[in-house]
């Protein structure tokens, strides 16, 4: 068990979803989302600029050879936001991907949420609708986000 409650939320994933409402807060509703009755709903929903959306959050580490793990990332959430996507909804899958050297933010639109398992993180960029190294590069993130 966790601050969160009975839900399970890695640390991590916690410690993004603040970082992430640290540095956008001023220009977004957003709202946390800790739903074990509903597989697959992203962790956040948000509205900015006359836009609705959601966002599913993913921390992953990078392991040798560029490799990062997104096995954690179920069919359940991948359908979820092809299915809201697929209908003008603004649906991504946020990853931060870090290492002790590392830390890298990478953004997928609903269109190419088929990923899974261990892949480059080469190809997770080539992929993005929006990456950024270090911090969340604000006026980036949030015209991918529009």
């Amino acid at each position: 068990m966790n601050s969160y409650g009975r839900w399970s939320v890695s640390r991590t994933e916690a410690h993004f979803w603040s970082y992430l409402q640290g540095k956008i807060s001023p220009y977004w509703a957003a709202q946390r989302h800790e739903d074990k009755h509903t597989k697959g709903i992203p962790d956040v929903s948000y509205s900015m600029s006359g836009i609705n959306g959601w966002i599913e959050l993913k921390t992953v580490r990078v392991m040798r050879g560029g490799l990062v793990n997104l096995s954690h990332f179920t069919n359940e959430q991948k359908q979820w936001l092809k299915r809201h996507g697929g209908r003008g909804g603004h649906c991504f899958l946020f990853i931060e991907i870090t290492n002790k050297s590392i830390r890298e933010y990478v953004m997928i639109d609903w269109r190419n949420v088929d990923i899974g398992g261990k892949m480059l993180m080469s190809e997770l960029i080539k992929l993005s609708c929006y990456h950024s190294s270090e911090s969340i590069d604000l006026g980036g993130f949030i015209n991918a986000l529009l």
